[in-house]
């Protein structure tokens, strides 16, 4: 996991636009609101699977959100790679519910560690 994760960091094809991804952990489900985990520079998602599994594990949590991860190469520059997560949460959303009759996942939640938290806040200002 780590030589893929500083790969990540160290590769040179900045603005590579494929490598960003935004990934259900299971089957949408109507009704339960996502959460986004956003790893951190030179990281990936897996870093996020023992908390995931951790909330998981309690059946209230699991009844009433869904899990999503963002990945993305962290050598970008952060605008680029929030402008990222921005067109793949839009995507998703218009996607997933296209008339609009889920409201919860209209409230999605994001939770980023280090860079990702900066990639987070690109999205509420």
């Amino acid at each position: 996991m780590w030589e893929s994760e500083l790969a990540g960091f160290f590769d040179g094809d900045f603005f590579d636009r494929t490598k960003a991804q935004l990934v259900g952990l299971e089957p949408y489900r109507p009704g339960q609101i996502p959460i986004v985990f956003i790893h951190g520079t030179g990281s990936s998602s897996g870093r996020w699977r023992n908390l995931i599994n951790d909330l998981q594990s309690d059946a209230a949590i699991r009844k009433g959100f869904q899990f999503w991860s963002f990945s993305y190469a962290t050598g970008n520059p952060v605008q680029f790679s929030a402008d990222q997560l921005r067109e793949l949460l839009q995507a998703a959303v218009r996607q997933l519910d296209p008339r609009g009759r889920d409201p919860a996942l209209r409230q999605i939640v994001l939770i980023g560690h280090s860079q990702g938290g900066l990639l987070a806040k690109w999205q509420v200002i």
